[in-house]
């Protein structure tokens, strides 16, 4: 059964129009294996055509978001050389946690989030009718 944030990431991978795959487990160079909630390929940022990869990790069986997560994302990041960036959702973050996301570069989403996001894209009307 998908859950409400798993749900939510799923609109949001398709609002943004991101190919991706769920539950993705990843082998690197040390034998180790990486585990993804989601893993978005050929992403293209729309402004400049970087390509790449985004790795993505899903909390939500926790109050609060810490550090520790954040920097395992960091970690992941910096062992997959394709990926572009990290994004970690949770239902919320500690502060520190989203502070040192922001200095490390991993994104971070709330379910709160994640709410405004579908609801700004699937009750936006068209300003003029024809």
């Amino acid at each position: 059964m998908i859950s409400n944030i798993q749900s939510l990431t799923e609109n949001f991978f398709e609002i943004q129009d991101f190919d991706y795959k769920k539950d993705v487990a990843l082998e690197i160079p040390e034998k180790e294996e990486i585990n993804l909630s989601y893993f978005i390929e050929g992403f293209k940022d729309r402004d400049k055509e970087l390509g790449g990869t985004i790795g993505v990790i899903i909390k939500e069986k926790i109050k609060a978001c810490d550090c520790g997560t954040i920097l395992k994302a960091e970690k992941i990041g910096t062992k997959i050389p394709q990926l572009l960036r990290m994004i970690v959702i949770a239902n919320q973050f500690s502060s520190t946690a989203r502070e040192l996301a922001d200095n490390l570069g991993v994104v971070t989403l709330t379910h709160g989030e994640l709410e405004s996001i579908k609801s700004m894209y699937l009750n936006t009307k068209p300003v003029f009718d024809a």
